[in-house]
């Protein structure tokens, strides 16, 4: 999916909440989607729920990953 679709989905939908990562992996590809998901859902979305592999892949963006918690605002 792109973000787009998702952007679409979080408007359409409008969902309480979001669960990430679930089959997706630890690729570099993963992590960036998942910072580019924290910014299409500040103010949209409730709360975000990240799995073991999508925690694994903002570790490596650790300073991106803060920065787009505290942005985001919600419960990750």
């Amino acid at each position: 999916e792109s973000m787009e679709d998702v952007e679409a989905f979080l408007d359409e939908r409008k969902p309480r909440a979001l669960v990430f990562g679930p089959g997706l992996g630890t690729h570099e590809k993963v992590g960036q989607f998942a910072l580019d998901l924290i910014a299409a859902a500040t103010g949209k979305v409730g709360a975000i729920v990240f799995d073991a592999d999508a925690l694994t892949t903002l570790a490596k963006l650790r300073d991106r990953a803060f920065l787009a918690f505290r942005e985001y605002g919600a419960p990750v």
